[in-house]
């Protein structure tokens, strides 16, 4: 997917490209393809050192996977980018740091759209069957 963009010579703009990209894709509801964009987003910004760019990519995963009903992963990637939004004191950090309250309280309040039911249904936005053994 990166082939498509022009070779700047500075991989960072390129980073910047993929994650404008990913949020156009995630606004469409392609949230597949916004993830791609997000994972090369993080790929380079790895690569280059661009701590900004890594929390930027590990941010913008976390909306779209909490999006998806990934609750976990979501907190998981979200509290990895405001490690990294803290360190480097970006403003950033009180936007994640705040989500991450809001997500962490839902998180024991309502149940996974992963979680499963003995008889493989999810338990949520599905109907549970129980049959009567007698």
């Amino acid at each position: 997917m990166a082939d498509c963009l022009p070779r700047s010579g500075r991989p960072g703009g390129e980073g910047g490209a993929l994650s404008g990209l990913g949020n156009v894709y995630n606004r469409m509801g392609e949230s597949d393809r916004a993830i791609e964009h997000y994972q090369l987003r993080l790929s380079i910004a790895r690569e280059i050192g661009d701590r900004r760019g890594e929390g930027e990519g590990l941010w913008n995963m976390s909306v779209v996977l909490r999006k998806l009903g990934n609750l976990q992963e979501a907190i998981k990637h979200a509290e990895a980018s405001l490690k990294i939004y803290e360190q480097i004191e970006d403003p950033n950090a009180a936007t994640v740091r705040k989500q991450l309250g809001i997500w962490k309280k839902r998180l024991t309040s309502e149940p996974d759209r992963n979680t499963w039911t003995p008889y493989g249904v999810p338990t949520r936005n599905s109907y549970r069957i129980y049959l009567d053994k007698s």
